[in-house]
């Protein structure tokens, strides 16, 4: 995640793509900054877009109440993007890494760095514009947001509903239900 205004990063590295870590990230990358975004705008990631469309029709998304970015917008998907070049180059390149946490703590011992150079867009600081950036964000909620994933399954004829590859009865009366 990259705040917008300053370029202020936060990197957390996961084996899994599925919602429930995607939002987890989320609350890393929130506790980091100290405070919530006022919005987010997402690139058309499949954890967040549920299929692609043609250009100019409604994108299917997976959570609600979210900010997808438009088709052929580089100038919004440079900041997410660059980011990723940016820390492939400074934090992993050349690197062996033994567990996620210790490519976590390699990020988090970089960030100072970054921090302290003048970024090539807005001329800046980071560190002195991010402090500017972090003012503006709203409060952490004092309980986190708990995600829980969802998924729709047709009930059979006799009664069971598979998931994750075993079968769970339901009442008769939710045959051929959702």
């Amino acid at each position: 995640m990259t705040l917008s205004y300053s370029r202020d990063p936060f990197c957390c590295f996961t084996t899994s793509q599925d919602l429930a870590t995607f939002f987890d990230c989320h609350r890393q990358a929130f506790a980091d900054f100290g405070g919530i975004p006022m919005a987010i705008v997402y690139e058309r990631t499949k954890t967040v877009v549920r299929r692609h469309v043609a250009l100019g029709a409604a994108v299917p998304l997976h959570p609600v109440d979210i900010d997808v970015l438009a088709a052929y917008r580089p100038t919004g998907k440079g900041r997410v993007e660059r980011q990723v070049d940016i820390v492939r180059d400074h934090v992993l390149a050349g690197r062996a890494f033994s567990s996620l946490e210790e490519m976590d703590a390699a990020f988090m011992a970089w960030v100072p760095d970054r921090r302290s150079r003048t970024h090539r867009t807005h001329g800046e600081v980071i560190g002195n514009r991010a402090v500017r950036d972090h003012v503006a964000l709203r409060p952490l909620p004092p309980a986190p947001y708990v995600v829980t994933q969802r998924h729709l399954r047709h009930v059979g004829k006799d009664c069971l509903v598979a998931f994750e590859a075993n079968l769970y009865s339901v009442p008769a009366r939710k045959v051929r239900a959702r």
